[in-house]
């Protein structure tokens, strides 16, 4: 979905509010004519005239900017795909040879305020990398709500992961290993599903992948659904480069992925998921 910009729906109002002071100081420069004023004189009224004008003319336009614009936005890059087990211990990353993959971005959950974004937007334009803009509120909102916000995103990171334990032990009805994960800082949300299909994978008695090459993003809560990610566009060309078969994509992102994927032209098998019961009866099929 294309961020609602500024530039793109009100310019072409903004030119014809434009008009109106242009027109009006043309029919208030033949007025003065008629008058004694010196020609210096006429000239300096007709600015003054224009420019509370060009003013006045402004002020729908900017509203229409501070009232509808998005307020926040994340913007993704450096898209790239990783094996769920690099963030396992080692002694537990062989326990079958085939692993699931997480589609990933840079900065895919960090959220920015309009200003911030689109200086970080020119950022990434100035060094030539490509990248996604997607706007997270329709209305202007508090710093507080903002704080919020952010502190919401970066607990679902750990909460996701965490989730993914939860759901994993709960299908495979046993506790998985107090020491099974290292490095807690490349954890994501977006990664909550792949790592759950995983932990299944290598500590259940059957082979999911079968050989086969899979890739998804999506967050995961207790309940065993999926969740709605960033990055979308990205994380599509992450999977189409890797050579994937089969992505795994939220349902909240489903329709989307088809449409990018069918303009991108990309041949990676899109597979529409809202729980991880829709996962493994999926796997359970190849």
């Amino acid at each position: 979905m294309k961020p609602f910009m500024y530039e793109d729906s009100t310019i072409a109002i903004e030119i014809l509010l434009l008009i109106f002071p242009i027109v009006g100081c043309f029919f208030l420069v033949r007025r003065l004519n008629r008058n004694e004023a010196s020609r210096s004189s006429r000239m300096t009224i007709a600015i003054i005239y224009y420019l509370i004008a060009l003013f006045v003319a402004s002020l729908p336009g900017f509203a229409l900017y501070i009232s509808v614009s998005p307020v926040y936005f994340t913007v993704s890059d450096r898209s790239g795909s990783w094996a769920t087990v690099e963030n396992m211990s080692e002694k537990y990353r062989t326990l079958r040879q085939d692993h699931f993959y997480v589609l990933a971005t840079g900065d895919g959950g960090k959220v920015y305020k309009r200003i911030d974004a689109l200086r970080r937007v020119e950022e990434l334009k100035s060094a030539g990398r490509s990248f996604e803009l997607r706007p997270l509120k329709t209305s202007k909102s508090s710093a507080m709500s903002y704080q919020s916000e952010v502190d919401s995103l970066e607990a679902s990171k750990e909460e996701s992961f965490v989730h993914a334990i939860t759901v994993a032990e709960a299908h495979l009805q046993k506790k998985l290993p107090a020491d099974l994960f290292i490095d807690a800082g490349t954890r994501g949300n977006s990664a909550g599903l792949m790592t759950t299909l995983e932990l299944i994978h290598q500590f259940g008695e059957e082979d999911l992948l079968k050989g086969h090459k899979i890739c998804g993003t999506g967050t995961m809560d207790l309940s065993g659904s999926s969740g709605s990610i960033g990055g979308l566009s990205l994380k599509l060309d992450a999977a189409e480069k890797g050579k994937f078969e089969f992505c795994l994509i939220d349902h909240e992102d489903y329709k989307r992925a088809v449409a990018l994927a069918k303009d991108k032209g990309l041949h990676v098998q899109l597979v529409d998921i809202s729980t991880i019961d829709d996962a493994l009866k999926f796997l359970h099929t190849l």
